[in-house]
């Protein structure tokens, strides 16, 4: 019976800890595989501007303009992919980020009206 309390007793330790957002389980916290984060696509800026992640973070950009836009990767650290976004004027666009480093990206359509932003991955 003893055996059985114990296995209780850390089996809903587990559950509170997964589901804690100190662990990664349920709250914002970046930094766990499944991480996620999202930047809003507007009439002509991204927010937020920049965003800082941990490697393995998933970030999308959503579309809520009413203008087409795209996502493109001017500057990336050594190795690491510029796959961006084709143009759009609604939807999504994801991308893991696995290399650490800054990546910076612009809407090409926008950017001489500072349609800019940038992804710092710790």
């Amino acid at each position: 019976m003893k055996t059985f309390a114990l296995i209780a007793t850390v089996g809903a330790l587990a559950a509170v800890l997964l589901a804690s957002p100190a662990s990664g389980g349920g709250g914002k916290l970046q930094g766990t595989a499944s991480a996620r984060t999202s930047v809003s696509v507007k009439d002509d800026f991204f927010s937020p501007k920049s965003k800082r992640v941990s490697a393995g973070t998933t970030v999308t950009w959503r579309w809520h303009g009413s203008d087409p836009h795209n996502v493109k990767f001017r500057k990336v650290p050594s190795g690491a992919s510029k796959r961006g976004s084709h143009t759009q004027d609604s939807g999504r666009f994801s991308r893991k980020f696995t290399t650490r480093g800054t990546y910076r990206y612009v809407c090409t359509i926008h950017e001489s009206v500072g349609m800019t932003g940038s992804i710092r991955v710790r």
